[in-house]
């Protein structure tokens, strides 16, 4: 179990690439999600959920773990292909909930990455293609108002692929303005 998980960078993305062609053609049977509120509801928007910590996806005996990472001033999303979170985060099982309940029993076919760069170019945020649909999983949050927002220490789940699509571009420019000040 990756216990301080790092972002992964551009360099890594072959890599990247290359192990997640294992769970192409894999059925979706679990998603967990962790969390450090056991009364967190992790869904206060329509189509968003929001996750302290990580979250898990099994397709049958093989793992995708998403967590936040940093590394000193990197901020990006870890990618891990093992099971476990700590016993200390609530663990809670996602794949009946409104939102997950139609990706049950689906295959993944593709994955999609976006990147953005401070200092090194990390993962933002992976969209997932489950056969006809998708699910998108990036650093970020839901603000007072249920807007999406940049927050680099927990994780957002978008499950409208135009409500991702803006989120994921309105970042990257955020960032490259950042970039260039």
């Amino acid at each position: 179990m990756t216990l301080n998980p790092a972002p992964a960078t551009y360099a890594e993305r072959g890599a990247l690439s290359g192990l997640f062609q294992h769970y192409v053609g894999r059925v979706l049977t679990q998603v967990k999600y962790g969390n450090l509120d056991p009364h967190r509801d992790s869904s206060t928007v329509p189509l968003v959920d929001c996750v302290d910590m990580a979250l898990e996806l099994h397709f049958g005996d093989l793992i995708l773990r998403f967590d936040w990472a940093i590394d000193g001033f990197d901020e990006g999303l870890a990618v891990s292909f093992e099971r476990g979170m700590p016993d200390v985060w609530v663990h809670q099982s996602m794949i009946a909930t409104p939102h997950w309940r139609g990706f049950d029993g689906k295959c993944l076919s593709g994955v999609e990455f976006v990147w953005h760069s401070l200092e090194r170019v990390l993962l933002l945020g992976v969209t997932l293609l489950l056969d006809d649909s998708s699910v998108t999983i990036a650093l970020g949050d839901v603000d007072a108002s249920g807007c999406l927002g940049y927050q680099p220490d927990e994780l957002i789940v978008v499950f409208d692929p135009d409500s991702a699509s803006r989120y994921l571009a309105s970042v990257s420019a955020l960032r490259q303005n950042l970039e260039e000040w």
